[in-house]
């Protein structure tokens, strides 16, 4: 399955079985067919599919993901690695390999416990980002629970 998100900025986000997101310039005044990628989120560069991999730069998997269009970031759920990781994905500041700018659900980028704690994740799958309150919705199929993140940049 494909997936896509668009920004207000002409930016497209794109994902499908792999555990990658490539990001694209989907402007229309810059818009041509066939397009490369601008940037991959999830892998150390834009031929690798390492499935089960950690670290601040890699997914383990990749499940739902909900762009914050004010802040210009990025939650992307890792099931896999019990985490969400968030990505900022400004174009001034979006280079073609980014580490990760925060990990929700573990302590830090190479920690995957499954636990049920309240700061903690056992398989995050469907988001929803709040623009009016900065609030992250995340769906914990493991213990069938929705937990709820103040993710607020101040």
């Amino acid at each position: 399955v494909n997936h896509r998100i668009f920004s207000a900025d002409g930016a497209v986000i794109a994902w499908g079985a792999n555990p990658r997101i490539l990001v694209f310039d989907a402007h229309p005044e810059r818009m041509t067919n066939g397009p490369e990628a601008l940037a991959v989120l999830g892998q150390p560069d834009f031929t690798t599919r390492e499935l089960g991999a950690i670290g601040p730069n890699r997914l383990g998997s990749r499940g739902s993901a909900v762009l914050d269009e004010r802040h210009q970031r990025l939650f992307v759920a890792d099931g896999f690695n019990k985490r969400i990781m968030v990505w900022d994905v400004h174009p001034d500041r979006l280079t073609e390999t980014p580490d990760a700018m925060a990990v929700i659900g573990q302590d830090d980028f190479f920690s995957k416990e499954q636990q049920s704690g309240q700061a903690r994740l056992g398989n995050p799958s469907s988001l929803h980002y709040d623009i009016g309150t900065d609030r992250l919705f995340v769906s914990d199929a493991v213990n069938n629970r929705i937990l709820v993140f103040d993710v607020s940049s101040e």
